[in-house]
């Protein structure tokens, strides 16, 4: 792992002339120093590293196939295995706009729920919106239903 400045990647240098090397010998009696990284330099406390791109069973769905303006929209599914403090994502969209967003952290048993209210400026034409789940690097399920202004 190569450690480095977070904000290092944000500079941007220009600069002409030259550069050389000019090899010094170490005296006799100084120590050499090991500066080979050991496992203590890259951790940063205790926790050991999650890995988020393996692959976790993840479902989503919701109460009903349609709704119709000022509904509530209750979104629910399961992950099968929790990763500390990771949310799952979820995104609910049309074919052309994102109506809702939402980072919900599941129970200790996988389960998620989050309520939304199919109102407002977003919400202005009948269509079929899609939920998106997504928790971790690769897991992703995705629901539909339909939605009619009234």
């Amino acid at each position: 792992m190569i450690l480095g400045s977070k904000i290092a990647s944000l500079w941007f240098l220009s600069a002409t002339g030259s550069i050389g090397l000019t090899e010094s010998e170490t005296p006799a009696d100084t120590p050499e120093i090991d500066t080979t990284p050991t496992p203590d330099d890259t951790i940063l406390d205790d926790t050991p590293p999650v890995d988020i791109s393996e692959t976790i069973v993840l479902t989503v769905s919701t109460d009903q196939d349609s709704y119709v303006s000022g509904n509530e929209i209750v979104i629910s599914g399961t992950v099968g295995e929790i990763i500390e403090d990771l949310p799952v994502v979820l995104q609910i969209v049309t074919a052309i706009d994102l109506v809702g967003i939402a980072q919900i952290v599941p129970a200790s048993d996988g389960t998620f729920t989050h309520t939304i209210l199919a109102d407002g400026h977003l919400w202005l034409a009948d269509s079929t919106i899609t939920v998106k789940a997504f928790y971790g690097g690769n897991n992703i399920a995705q629901t539909s239903f339909e939605f009619l202004v009234e």
